[in-house]
């Protein structure tokens, strides 16, 4: 085989590899934006601001109808007159769609 033939070989699998990624691979959760918007829907109920949290969630969840995680959540809560106290949470998520579509569930 002369080498115009192995690179030629070689793009034609590549190229289908990428294909096969595209068409049969799972698409996966932007969890920076996820994190953010747990961080805004969760803070009045936990007494806080969204600043004054951090969100983390797992970083390969695989978006699929019915798929659930949880997201640990810690936080700053205070009162008028007190310091604020350390806190933590979980978020349980769970997904409604393929699209990435969720339920957030603030766990007890």
């Amino acid at each position: 085989m002369d080498l115009r033939r192995i690179v030629v070989v070689i793009a034609v699998l590549i190229a289908a590899v990428l294909v096969g990624v595209a068409l049969f691979g799972s698409k996966t959760l932007d969890i920076d934006d996820l994190e953010s918007d747990l961080a805004g829907q969760a803070a009045p109920e936990l007494g806080t601001t969204a600043q004054a949290m951090d969100v983390s969630c797992p970083d390969d969840v695989d978006v699929e109808a019915g798929t659930t995680f949880e997201c640990e959540v810690s936080y700053e809560e205070s009162g008028a007159g007190q310091a604020a106290a350390a806190e933590t949470a979980t978020i349980e998520i769970e997904l409604t769609d393929d699209e990435g579509t969720y339920i957030p569930r603030l766990m007890p």
